[in-house]
């Protein structure tokens, strides 16, 4: 992969700080153990990230994998938007700084990653206007949920839940996810994407725990399944923390 496509596929496209993002590109590192990880750590926190945030891009979030199917992991959210600008910022991203650190990254033996899994992620008409660069309070546990559908038409019928009862036992639990998302291109098509951030394993467990046990929720599930059968046909969980450098630089502004 050369440099430009490498910024280009993490730094997806600028917009000014009041524009809400309508798409998201989520990049999934997969790594081997040794040195990739901290080498990708060094090129996105010292590198990558002030030259998106120099195009004035929308403030991209760095998360590392602590429990996922494939480890070790990083994943960078990028929101977006437009798909147009999703192309306008490859050239606004490169510097000689930022070259010669992928240069450096791309030229060491055990090269700069294993796998890269891409995708592009549209923002459901009902989602939160997503912003990671105000993050408050900070997460100490981001969790990723993909829920695979059978059938678009059952992927529809997710939404339709989501959008009517499901966020509000949502938010009456304590999970209070930053977005909801179609996966428009990538893997596993088609499913629901969302992320959530926690404040700590405890909190994540306790939220899921009373979500669960939720009269309505009980209710609102049995009549989902009679009405249009299993919508959410299985699901993959993966638990991330965020990297430190990204918190470094909301607090900083």
């Amino acid at each position: 992969m050369n440099r430009r496509a490498f910024a280009g596929t993490l730094g997806g496209a600028g917009f000014g700080p009041n524009a809400p993002a309508r798409y998201f590109a989520a990049d999934r590192f997969l790594l081997r153990n040794g040195s990739q990880l901290p080498r990708l750590h060094d090129y996105l926190g010292r590198f990558l990230l002030p030259a998106i945030e120099g195009a004035r891009a929308g403030r991209a979030l760095v998360l590392e994998a602590f429990a996922a199917p494939h480890m070790p992991e990083l994943m960078v959210i990028q929101p977006l938007a437009s798909l147009d600008q999703l192309h306008s910022l490859q050239d606004g991203v490169r510097t000689a700084a930022l070259e010669s650190a992928f240069d450096e990254l791309d030229s060491h033996p055990d090269g700069p990653f294993e796998q890269l899994d891409a995708s592009l992620l549209e923002a459901a008409p009902y989602s939160p206007a997503a912003d990671f660069g105000s993050l408050t309070p900070w997460p100490g546990v981001v969790e990723r949920r993909v829920y695979h559908s059978p059938s678009w038409r059952s992927l529809l019928a997710l939404h339709e839940r989501f959008a009517g009862p499901e966020i509000a036992i949502f938010h009456r639990c304590g999970i209070r996810p930053f977005f909801y998302a179609s996966t428009r291109l990538g893997a596993d098509l088609p499913n629901l994407t969302y992320l959530i951030p926690f404040d700590n394993l405890a909190a994540r467990e306790h939220a899921w725990t009373v979500f669960a046990h939720d009269e309505e929720w009980k209710r609102v599930r049995e009549e989902s399944v009679r009405a249009h059968g299993q919508v959410n046909a299985r699901m993959s969980i993966s638990l991330y923390k965020p990297a430190p450098y990204c918190r470094a630089r909301n607090a900083a502004g």
